[in-house]
């Protein structure tokens, strides 16, 4: 079994890392990450999913670990160990309409 990460993991920060460094850290993360530009406009769909996948888990450790109250309230979660997985609604990427846009995705 494949041991999910953390929110701090997926944003490569330690769990005392500030406001701005976790801002800092999403926003290199999601360039390198951003399926537009991580994924070269000749790969196959699954590729585009794997990189949409992967921004959207920076996505939702950023905007939890940007809230004070939601990362205190994940902070005290982490530290007892029940880490609820579901902290948003599941999508499913293989039901998105992909629009082809100059030879490109």
């Amino acid at each position: 079994m494949t041991r999910v990460q953390n929110h701090y993991e997926v944003l490569q920060i330690s769990t005392a890392a500030t406001d701005v460094e976790i801002r800092k850290a999403y926003h290199n993360l999601a360039k390198q990450h951003h399926p537009d530009k991580s994924v070269a406009l000749d790969t196959l769909p699954s590729s585009v999913t794997q990189a949409t996948s992967v921004f959207l888990d920076l996505q939702i450790a950023f905007n939890i670990l940007k809230t004070p109250d939601l990362r205190q309230q994940y902070d005290r979660q982490l530290a007892s160990g029940r880490i609820e997985l579901a902290l948003c609604d599941v999508v499913d990427l293989e039901d998105m309409q992909y629009e082809m846009k100059d030879g490109g995705w």
